[in-house]
């Protein structure tokens, strides 16, 4: 999975700082070792231009220190040379 992102890219998240690549992986494993169950993900819509692929999805999990979480998101990725160089999450109010 991580061979599709750009060594420089990196992660803006409405909801916490920028991450570098190498924090973005240790953000990730600790985020997953935390969902405590998995109920589901569906990708609701999905639209595509020359360097840019945007998708909405539907998300549904238990996190240890959330609680159930269960809500909208969109993601935007940049492309170039085939990898991601930049994306961003929107979640929904």
């Amino acid at each position: 999975m991580l061979r599709r992102f750009s060594y420089k890219s990196v992660l803006v998240n409405m909801k916490t700082a920028i991450f570098t690549l190498k924090l973005r992986c240790n953000a990730a494993l600790d985020f997953f070792s935390k969902v405590t169950e998995f109920r589901g993900a569906e990708v609701k819509a999905v639209a595509y231009g020359e360097d840019v692929i945007i998708s909405e999805w539907f998300v549904d999990y238990t996190h240890a220190e959330w609680g159930k979480v269960t809500h909208d998101q969109v993601s935007v990725q940049r492309w170039k040379d085939g990898k991601v160089v930049h994306e961003r999450f929107y979640y929904g109010a």
